[in-house]
């Protein structure tokens, strides 16, 4: 049986984790800054006890908190190098690339695989994995890997590869809730209400996922939040970011003042349907 340990216990950790052990194909601990606890879940006193596992997976916030509770503690530098590490957080391409360098220094092996989809398609087991790193470490964790999503997409070598693609990924799906938002606003000021107008976008020229359940959201005022104003915040600056100065990226900029607008508005920690509130007004 295999033996996964979880850092981080937010809202994708949670569930991750949950599903984990629900499958009963597994043994599942977790480490957490909040002090969790979650049925089936054996809870670690220490980020360094995770490394006993046979594969660790990291689902903390941000580079911060992942450079908080690995390498100034001191965790990373105690692990034990059986484990295979898998941050599937959204950082920055730079840390992702400092945090090869490391474990190869250490003898750890590592591979970024962050994941697209809620928190509820983590409870399914039905997340999209986007991989890179070692072909013959992505090997091995390919049956963790598969009981975490449903579908693995595996897109180089250097880590830093997968958090280009779900940085880039993140800039198109804020990019589209802004567009619905605006195009809505644009119908709603002309008597036609933003539930028929998406009506008619969902189920004919955008009829994508992403779309429909976004749209869904919009259209009913929906505040659950599997996506927040403030972790989009944080991606949408390290899309900029990973561009670089050559890049000329000029709708991502457009999208960062529109979340910082929205969080100046205090919504912040509202899910991303949230940002069409500062398009449809009234």
């Amino acid at each position: 049986m295999l033996n996964i340990a979880l850092i981080g216990l937010g809202h994708m950790g949670r569930a991750i984790a949950v599903h984990l052990a629900e499958t009963g194909a597994c043994k599942v601990s977790a480490w957490n800054r909040s002090g969790v606890t979650l049925d089936g879940v054996a809870v670690l006193g220490d980020p360094v006890d995770a490394f006993d596992a046979d594969v660790v997976i990291t689902m903390l916030s941000d580079d911060d908190a992942i450079r908080a509770a690995l390498l100034d503690s001191g965790a990373l530098e105690k692990a034990g190098k059986s484990a295979i590490h898998i941050v599937m957080s959204t950082i920055s391409t730079g840390f992702a690339a400092e945090l090869t360098g490391l474990h190869a220094r250490l003898g750890l092996e590592f591979l970024m695989a962050p994941v697209f989809g809620r928190p509820d398609v983590a409870a399914a087991g039905k997340l999209n994995i986007i991989a890179a790193g070692d072909a013959a470490v992505i090997a091995r964790a390919r049956p963790v890997l598969d009981l975490i999503g449903q579908k693995t997409y595996v897109v180089g070598e250097r880590p830093e590869m997968a958090s280009a693609v779900k940085l880039s990924g993140n800039a198109m799906l804020v990019n589209a809730v802004e567009a619905m938002a605006e195009a809505a606003a644009i119908s709603e000021t002309h008597g036609v209400s933003r539930a028929a107008f998406l009506d008619i976008m969902l189920n004919t020229l955008f009829s994508a996922p992403v779309y429909k359940g976004y749209g869904a959201k919009i259209i009913s005022g929906d505040d659950s939040v599997g996506f927040t104003l403030t972790l989009a915040a944080k991606d949408i600056r390290l899309a900029l970011a990973a561009a670089g100065s050559d890049a000329d990226v000029p709708l991502i900029a457009l999208l960062r003042d529109r979340i910082a607008q929205g969080i100046d508005e205090g919504r912040g920690n509202e899910d991303l349907a949230a940002l069409s509130k500062v398009s449809l007004r009234g």
